[in-house]
Order: structure tokens, then C-alpha cells, then sequence
């Protein structure tokens, strides 16, 4: 999958399924990630506009750095490789998390 053709129902499906974020869906879908009690990292996905079903290179770099993620990793996070236990020790590496 190309970085600039992500789903935004993968992203979402990822997001709510795989990492347990709870996002609001009003104009902009925005959700936490709860790690321990602790609120660790702030997501936020732009609304679809027009019946766009692809997120913007815009939109998806901001997601990237939002994920503290590598490029690939956050590939990876949407085509299902990535779990959640393997995101929070990817931020405990990366110096994110204590």
C-alpha cells in the first residue's frame, strides 16, 4: 500500500479496533490512547469531505506524526501486522513512554 492511497475506514478500523481509541465522530474524528491510565497519544482524523474515502498526503503525514511511528510501522499498524502490545513497546524504545 502506497503511503498516500491509506483507507480512511482502515485508519479508523485500526484506531478503534486494534489500539481500543475511542474517537467522537462529529466533524473531525479525535480519540486517546490509554496507556496504563495515562492519556499517551492524541489522534486525530480530519471528516471525509465529499465522499472521499482516501485521507490527503496532509492528513496522513499528520497522522504519521501523531503515531510517533516510522513510515513503515505505521504501514504496518493499518495492514494489520502491528498489535497494540507492539505499538506501546515500539513508544517505550522510542523514549515516548516510561
Amino acid at each position: 500500500m502506497k503511503f498516500t492511497a491509506i483507507e480512511r475506514k482502515a485508519v479508523l478500523h485500526a484506531l478503534e479496533n486494534k489500539l481500543g481509541v475511542v474517537l467522537t465522530h462529529n466533524r473531525e474524528s479525535v480519540g486517546w490512547l490509554w496507556v496504563d491510565g495515562k492519556k499517551i497519544v492524541r489522534f486525530s482524523l480530519p471528516g471525509a469531505h465529499g465522499g472521499r474515502s482516501e485521507l490527503t498526503v496532509g492528513a496522513a503525514l499528520k497522522l504519521l506524526h501523531d503515531s510517533k511511528l516510522s513510515r513503515g510501522d505505521f504501514i504496518d499498524l493499518v495492514d494489520c501486522p502491528l498489535s497494540l502490545d507492539g505499538y506501546v513497546e515500539k513508544l517505550r524504545a522510542d523514549g515516548h513512554l516510561a
